[in-house]
């Protein structure tokens, strides 16, 4: 769930529909200078369904410790784990490239989790959250191994995140190339919905397979268009939507409250704009 304050309103964004989101984004991408998606409709439906583990939350939305609606980057561990390997076992129900794509990305989410938790104060709590992370680090690497397998992809050379590490060949660039695509649309899916992105998220896609990745420059300008540099997209400007549901700006003091409030509110429709910068 994603919770954006405006004015007197949060206004709350499923998972799903920000992939979803990320998915229009992927249709659109590529032009002179970015190729498009070598794996093509599979990467935009794999896009569209790299949070589909998400409504294990977002069906019953949970509060923060401050009594506000919880946000994607407030969620805890216990939260998103579970979802990490939900969201790659269900995109694999698609087919096994779409599988791996998104469990290749919810791998790249736990690979920084991991970062982030070595710097926990060590203690009993913080041992059996590692060993959780631990656990689901190893189902997302062994069901990436299994979709790498049934693809004809390499399994017996070294991998790191399970994409090929210390070689390549024209299949591995294929995936990298795919792999950042969707990740670059999940970025700025997120630009475009969140308050606040956390620093360093920051698109980062190849402009074709086997090239460098090309750091993409994104911000708000004074119309609250998102402004793209280089722009990555077929068209001049880009305009999409998101569906969300709006609750009070408030601390709540009841789960059932908020819970009530937000099955109780209607289906709005959210605008944007993406502009070349």
């Amino acid at each position: 769930m994603i919770r954006k304050r405006v004015g007197d309103e949060f206004w709350l964004i499923t998972q799903r529909d920000h992939a979803h989101l990320a998915g229009t984004l992927a249709r659109a991408f590529g032009n002179r200078q970015f190729a498009k998606p070598v794996g093509g409709d599979v990467v935009h439906a794999a896009v569209d369904a790299h949070d589909d583990g998400w409504p294990l939350h977002d069906d019953a939305p949970a509060l923060d410790a401050t009594g506000r609606p919880m946000d994607v980057f407030e969620s805890l561990r216990s939260i998103v784990h579970p979802i990490w390997l939900a969201s790659a076992t269900r995109a694999a129900e698609i087919g096994p490239y779409a599988g791996l794509l998104v469990a290749l990305h919810q791998l790249s989410l736990s690979a920084h989790a991991a970062s982030v938790a070595a710097n926990d104060k060590i203690d009993d709590e913080s041992r059996r959250r590692q060993f959780d992370l631990n656990k689901i680090q190893h189902a997302l690497i062994e069901h990436a191994e299994s979709l790498r397998s049934r693809l004809g992809l390499a399994i017996d050379r070294p991998l790191r995140l399970g994409l090929a590490d210390g070689w390549s060949n024209a299949a591995e660039d294929n995936l990298k190339f795919d792999l950042r695509l969707l990740q670059t649309c999940d970025t700025l899916s997120l630009h475009l919905c969140c308050d606040h992105v956390p620093a360093g998220l920051i698109p980062n896609p190849h402009t074709r397979p086997g090239a460098a990745q090309v750091q993409l420059h994104v911000a708000h300008d004074a119309s609250h268009a998102l402004r793209v540099r280089p722009w990555p997209f077929e068209v001049e400007s880009l305009h999409v939507s998101v569906p969300y549901r709006a609750v009070p700006a408030m601390a709540y003091d009841s789960l059932e409250r908020f819970q009530a409030d937000y099955a109780a509110a209607p289906l709005r429709t959210a605008e944007a704009v993406l502009r070349p910068a």
